[in-house]
């Protein structure tokens, strides 16, 4: 995965467009950019009884390499 870093120590990412906080990051054990990423339930059901999820995912986690800020 690819990630920009930013001047105010924040990454940029490319490919979804989003920017994650460097408090958010978390030092990767590999030395490489990983980022986590869920499709948060809705708060409404299928009315075929089963789950609805949003369309967008959120991020869940991201490691980032000590060395990269």
């Amino acid at each position: 995965m690819q990630a920009v870093v930013l001047p105010n120590g924040s990454y940029y990412l490319p490919a979804s467009g989003e920017t994650i906080p460097a408090d958010m990051a978390t030092p990767s054990p590999d030395e490489r950019f990983h980022h986590c990423t869920y499709y948060p339930m809705v708060n409404q059901s299928d009315p075929g009884g089963g789950p609805i999820y949003e369309t967008e995912p959120k991020t869940r986690c991201f490691f980032a390499p000590m060395n990269s800020s």
